[in-house]
């Protein structure tokens, strides 16, 4: 047995960016509270004034599961409801449960009244350190808010997007895609070094634009590919394309939206942190808001929060409609991770108001972070028995030891796969495990 064969968590450390000057920090307001029944919520500000959405993994109040399904967001918390529009029963027909394979919601946009939806076929792997990758990404569209759709395209169709390309989120401004930058629409994927395209545990984020008016021409799309003279270059090919965002491991499908009143665009990233494996990891997240003057940086960061929501959060939004004039106040929606309110456990739509520019950058001091295990010792025993030791902050869920990326082991002071939060773990308390 190597010594380095079993590693602790290295998903603490501080990205590398500067702290922003321009928007220095963030507080919650609000406690988080949770409506609606499902995960993922990309979303855009319509025409009629309210909120469409996409979702994954729900009942929709209703008796049938769900892998997509389409809704509406009327109002603005404290007072705002989620309405289920559209059942998209065509997803259950691609849906190919024995090999692992399903379809979720990517972006969403509304230009001149069309809705249009991007949709990643998504294959639950092994490979991408347990998280799900994303093996193309197709768009449909809808005139009448999400009531009807496009036919869903075929098999060469739903390669519209392929590569670090197939997690296609866009980039979001005010209602109806007012005060956009110019008549291009952008969207953002997220990707690692493998050059595929991922839902979580990524390396980096790629840049796209194409006319207004020609998002369903693939041909029209072009990716950023680096500046010039202080210029963007635009690539017709993916390949050529560069990174305009990179967090190693921690990059998952982003928001990307243009603050009006601060003037500034807002990057919302997420990651699992207690490990790099998806089933073991998703116990715990990281919330990392940066900012930057242009589409493609430089990125500065605003805001970090490790331990982050009720039962580990996720992929964050920040709807354009709930920002406020000046920019300083908003609400921001995510994906949460197994509620409970009186019935069955589900996904949830999660909300809490912010503030921007209080002085208050989070969690950039890792080690002083609670709920977060730290200084884990692996002693060999022999081929197939390990000693493990560690020091716990206050409170700590699950914990995995890995070879070579893949995981051996989950560490706990009990090992309930139903009990995500609250597990204790003693100080310098050994375990001893049999691989």
């Amino acid at each position: 047995m190597r010594k380095n064969d079993y590693v602790d968590n290295d998903l603490l450390y501080m990205p590398d960016y500067p702290l922003s000057k321009d928007i220095p920090g963030m507080t919650r307001l609000t406690a988080p509270m949770v409506i609606g029944t499902g995960d993922m919520w990309p979303l855009t500000w319509a025409d009629d004034n309210d909120l469409y959405t996409g979702a994954g993994d729900n009942y929709a109040f209703g008796p049938a599961w769900s892998f997509m399904n389409f809704w509406k967001i009327t109002g603005t918390p404290p007072g705002h409801d989620a309405i289920c529009v559209n059942s998209l029963d065509f997803v259950k027909g691609l849906v190919k449960e024995e090999v692992k394979y399903s379809v979720k919601p990517a972006g969403v946009i509304c230009v001149d009244g069309v809705l249009y939806l991007a949709v990643e076929d998504m294959l639950y792997h092994d490979g991408r350190y347990g998280n799900q990758i994303n093996i193309g990404a197709w768009i449909i569209t809808s005139a009448d808010h999400g009531r009807t759709w496009s036919p869903v395209p075929d098999e060469e169709g739903r390669k519209f997007f392929t590569g670090r390309f197939a997690s296609p989120h866009f980039l979001q401004f005010g209602r109806d895609y007012s005060g956009a930058r110019d008549s291009y629409v952008y969207a953002y994927s997220c990707a690692g070094d493998d050059g595929g395209a991922c839902w979580s545990a990524g390396d980096e984020m790629f840049l796209g634009r194409v006319p207004k008016d020609s998002i369903l021409e693939r041909a029209a799309w072009e990716f950023f590919g680096g500046e010039a003279g202080g210029h963007p270059k635009w690539v017709s090919e993916l390949e050529q394309s560069v990174p305009v965002f990179r967090y190693p491991k921690k990059t998952g499908e982003n928001e990307v939206v243009y603050n009006a009143g601060l003037g500034r665009y807002l990057l919302l990233n997420w990651a699992f942190i207690d490990c790099t494996n998806h089933r073991v990891g998703s116990r715990h997240s990281e919330l990392t808001i940066f900012e930057a003057p242009d589409i493609w940086g430089p990125w500065a960061l605003v805001y970090r929060e490790l331990n982050w929501g009720y039962n580990c959060d996720y992929q964050p939004r920040l709807p354009t409609k709930w920002i406020s004039p000046d920019g300083r106040t908003a609400w921001i929606l995510s994906a949460g991770n197994f509620h409970r309110d009186g019935g069955r456990m589900h996904y949830g739509m999660v909300t809490s108001q912010v503030e921007f520019g209080t002085g208050n950058y989070g969690d950039i001091h890792p080690k002083n972070v609670p709920g977060i295990v730290r200084d884990v010792q692996a002693t060999p025993l022999s081929d197939s028995e390990i000693k493990l030791s560690w020091i716990a902050d206050v409170r700590a869920g699950f914990y995995c030891i890995t070879r070579d990326g893949i995981r051996l082991a989950d560490i706990g002071s009990e090992v309930r796969p139903q009990q995500f939060l609250d597990d204790k773990l003693e100080n310098n308390r050994t375990y001893t495990y049999t691989i």
